[in-house]
């Protein structure tokens, strides 16, 4: 999603907030102080950060068009949420861009060899099913979420 049409952020409590790309905590205590930090990024900066043992399963964003996005995750399933906000620091490709993503995942990290030896991923008996959803709800400002 484009950064420069984001209005607003909320994001669940945690216990720990790691720092990806310094491979350490974040020195962030709450999700008011992740998402302060992540809307004053300035050009040419970028983070990725683990959200991890979360609280609630939502992120809820507000954008500039008066739009509002809510994304619901069961955080049993998916106890850690990844937030990677790229304000044209991280160039993939060659290309700068300004971005953000979120991604619940369902371990302690991104990295599945980590989340296993954490002990902490999902897995599927073989011949057997797991079903999960991760719903998003999309609302005129005012209707909705924030």
């Amino acid at each position: 999603m484009p950064l420069d049409e984001i209005a607003g952020l909320v994001i669940p409590e945690c216990k720990t907030i790691f720092d990806e790309i310094k491979l350490m905590e974040a020195g962030l205590k709450s999700s008011e102080d992740v998402g302060e930090r992540l809307m004053a990024f300035q050009p040419g900066s970028f983070s990725m950060l683990l959200l991890k043992d979360i609280t609630d399963g939502f992120v809820k964003l507000k954008f500039r068009n008066g739009l509002t996005l809510e994304i619901i995750f069961d955080k049993k399933l998916f106890p850690t949420l990844g937030i990677w906000w790229n304000n044209g620091g991280y160039p993939e490709g060659g290309a700068v861009r300004t971005e953000c993503a979120f991604e619940p995942i369902p371990g302690t990290s991104s990295d599945l060899s980590k989340s296993f030896n954490d002990g902490v991923y999902l897995s599927v008996e073989p011949g057997k099913q797991m079903v999960w959803e991760i719903s998003w709800i999309v609302s005129k400002f005012g209707e909705g979420v924030l």
